[in-house]
């Protein structure tokens, strides 16, 4: 089903004035009108988007922090690993924002899915506890690049295995969300 919208206005002083000015005519806008299973299949088709981003997130993470012993003994290494852990860092943020939008989707739909809003709810809890975990990462690299202090490693290891189990988490999460529909979807038909 399809509703389309039109506005017409009119300047009531012109009019008024007695000045013949034509009505003005907005160009036409169509909503579409789906059922809440078309909801619920795009919200989840927009779901696995973000757990593939995050599974490749998680990947780069995890290289990321095989290459930590040679960044702490380097500091143009470790001046690079900064950089790209940063880089990581800004590519989280699409993700927060997706899960974000569509949490907010599902509410001004008043979509009633205690499963769902529940895997939005920790996704973007996760997500954001991944991008805490990264952007101390990157401060902790940051300041291996502008010294070479043993003393640096472990908050580094320990910034690095935050963002992975973090990023791991939202996975596993967004896996078991839709393991959850994929079987009440079946159960339904």
């Amino acid at each position: 089903d399809e509703v389309q919208l039109t506005a017409t206005a009119l300047d009531a002083r012109t009019a008024l004035a007695g000045a013949n000015v034509p009505a003005s005519t907005s160009p036409t806008r169509r909503l579409r009108v789906i059922s809440e299973s078309q909801l619920v299949e795009q919200v989840r088709a927009q779901l696995a988007g973000v757990r593939d981003s995050a599974k490749k997130l998680e990947s780069e993470q995890r290289e990321l922090g095989s290459d930590r012993e040679a960044a702490l003994g380097d500091t143009q290494i470790a001046r690079s690993l900064a950089q790209r852990q940063e880089a990581l860092l800004g590519r989280m943020k699409p993700l927060q924002q997706t899960l974000s939008q569509l949490q907010q989707r599902v509410a001004r739909n008043r979509l009633d899915d205690p499963t769902l809003q529940g895997v939005l709810e920790d996704g973007l809890t996760l997500s954001q506890e991944a991008a805490q975990a990264a952007s101390e990462a990157t401060r902790q690299l940051s300041r291996a690049a502008e010294q070479t202090d043993p003393s640096l490693r472990e908050p580094v290891e320990v910034a690095q295995r935050e963002t992975e189990l973090a990023l791991s988490a939202l996975v596993d999460a967004l896996a078991q969300g839709d393991d959850d529909w994929t079987v009440r979807r079946s159960l339904e038909q």
